[in-house]
């Protein structure tokens, strides 16, 4: 029966293989009005301020919104995930600010039908945040294919969430935020921690042993 539990846990997806390839983590914010887009080691306006490959890191002013520190970590260095840290003040005035962060060229390396998607959220938010997480199976920058959860919170908030999708190959993760703050009398800031992941290969092997220790076991104790 374990066995036969292995089996169908394999043909599912429950455990799901990435493997990281040299993918270019992206962040990008805007507020409606004027969008900046910054990818690893890129130039331009509100470009990375870290040389570490696999990691961009910018601080930049967009309209309202004169503190903008974002760090995202994509899966060159962590392997199976993706991380956004954002920071983010905006003016008495408010408004709302989205902030994003994708990197592409995972790989269901495995072939698996169906791979199991992982999302957690956690801040500190004056006004309200919504937040979703997306894959790709075109393996676009910022693709929005599938959903993999959302929602919303404000104060000192958390969540996590999970679901399913059949990348075939090559595909990208994408993290969303939307801060919105109104009107105040003074300046007003959010803060987020985001982070989107599949289960790395090396699951696969923990719970296979696992699995067949318990087997195993159970037969000798049969005998």
């Amino acid at each position: 029966m374990v066995i036969r539990l292995l089996a169908k846990l394999l043909a599912t997806g429950v455990i799901a293989a990435a493997s990281a390839a040299h993918a270019v983590p992206i962040l990008r914010i805007s507020d409606g009005v004027t969008t900046i887009t910054a990818a690893d080691n890129g130039s331009g306006t509100c470009a990375d301020t870290d040389s570490t490959a696999g990691l961009v890191s910018v601080s930049c002013s967009i309209g309202s919104w004169f503190v903008n520190v974002l760090v995202g970590i994509g899966h060159a260095v962590l392997g199976n995930q993706i991380h956004l840290t954002s920071l983010n003040v905006s003016s008495s005035a408010g408004g709302t600010l989205t902030v994003s962060l994708t990197d592409t060229d995972f790989v269901n390396a495995g072939a698996y039908p169906s791979l199991a998607f992982w999302g957690g959220i956690g801040g500190v938010a004056a006004g309200n945040v919504s937040y979703a997480m997306y894959v790709s199976d075109a393996n676009t920058p910022f693709g929005l294919d599938t959903l993999i959860g959302s929602g919303s919170g404000s104060g000192a908030f958390s969540a996590s969430f999970g679901n399913w999708a059949s990348p075939t190959g090559t595909y990208s993760m994408t993290l969303v935020a939307t801060i919105v703050h109104n009107l105040s009398n003074f300046p007003q800031a959010t803060s987020l921690d985001f982070v989107g992941r599949v289960p790395e290969p090396g699951v696969l092997a923990l719970l296979a042993t696992g699995l067949l220790g318990v087997s195993v076991a159970a037969r000798r104790r049969r005998t």
